[in-house]
């Protein structure tokens, strides 16, 4: 029962004498030197060979939590290569907990981000979400952490852990509400490609997205775009629902912007609907309403 520090092994024998300062009248004064005793002690009894960590630890204000941690992950038989006094209590812990529940292989999957945070690329709390996925068996080996906007990790973290792609969206940068409709998407096992193509407002998104069990969503995607007011896709919709082509609404310029306002299109959507649409009426260059007296002349030739 003993561990070595400076060429001497310590043992219940000598390690008053070893680490006398710790015993003196102003170090008993503070609690941290007690704690530190009782760690020695303890790695003596559990032969833990904690003597290369002692005087690293004993210089820092949370030295003793972070040497009780490296103690245990020690007595658990973590690779020391995953061992750091530069690494936090929190995250010593983490990556021991991980080591005991899924062994050494799950460590190799976290080797290169332990590096990126001791060399200060990432910072201990994407490093806990890292290994948080890695202990609920996610594949994060499509997402580079080092590229995902700090707001969204712990989003692309809970995704992944769901088994959603999240690497589609992981590096992109958006809002935390945005990554959420991205996440509702996923869910539904909706493809988010078309979502990914220029800058889609969240509320037509959302409107969009929750059509995807509809008939008509492979068609209304690949007719609309990120262009498209949320009162346009709503006219376009109310097209759809009422069985009639949509898909004349949806014409767009050279730059890919609808060529008919949201009037245009109520008025072109109640033509299509009675069968009264007309080449005259159909003209975006047409002001709403010329559009709307050419639909009102053909509605009375009905009555």
């Amino acid at each position: 029962m003993s561990f070595q520090y400076h060429g001497v092994m310590v043992s219940l024998n000598n390690y008053v004498s070893v680490f006398d300062g710790l015993f003196t009248p102003e170090a008993r004064s503070k609690n941290s030197s007690m704690d530190f005793i009782d760690e020695i002690r303890l790695a003596i009894l559990d032969d833990t060979p904690i003597g290369d960590f002692i005087d690293k630890c004993l210089k820092l204000p949370s030295g003793c939590a972070k040497l009780r941690e490296i103690r245990k992950s020690l007595r658990e038989f973590v690779p020391i290569r995953f061992i750091n006094v530069n690494e936090s209590s929190e995250v010593i812990e983490a990556i021991r907990s991980l080591y005991v529940r899924k062994g050494e292989s799950a460590l190799g999957i976290i080797e290169s981000y332990v590096q990126d945070y001791i060399n200060g690329v990432i910072s201990a709390g994407v490093l806990l979400k890292i290994i948080t996925a890695v202990s609920e068996d996610a594949d994060i080996s499509m997402v580079d952490f080092k590229n995902v906007p700090a707001n969204n990790v712990s989003a692309v973290v809970v995704g992944l852990i769901k088994g959603y792609p999240m690497w589609l969206v992981a590096d992109v940068s958006m809002s935390h509400e945005k990554m959420q409709i991205f996440m509702q998407a996923m869910m539904l096992g909706v493809d988010v490609h078309p979502y990914l193509e220029g800058d889609w407002n969240n509320q037509c998104m959302q409107l969009v997205i929750s059509l995807s069990s509809k008939d008509y969503y492979d068609e209304l995607i690949q007719n609309i775009n990120c262009n498209f007011e949320h009162g346009q896709l709503e006219e376009i919709v109310e097209a759809a629902n009422d069985n009639t082509d949509f898909g004349l609404l949806c014409m767009k310029d050279d730059e890919g912007y609808p060529c008919f306002n949201q009037y245009q299109m109520f008025v072109l959507r109640k033509a299509i609907k009675h069968g009264v649409l007309t080449k005259e009426m159909y003209d975006f260059r047409k002001s709403d309403m010329e559009m709307q007296d050419l639909l009102d002349k053909e509605l009375e030739k009905q009555s």
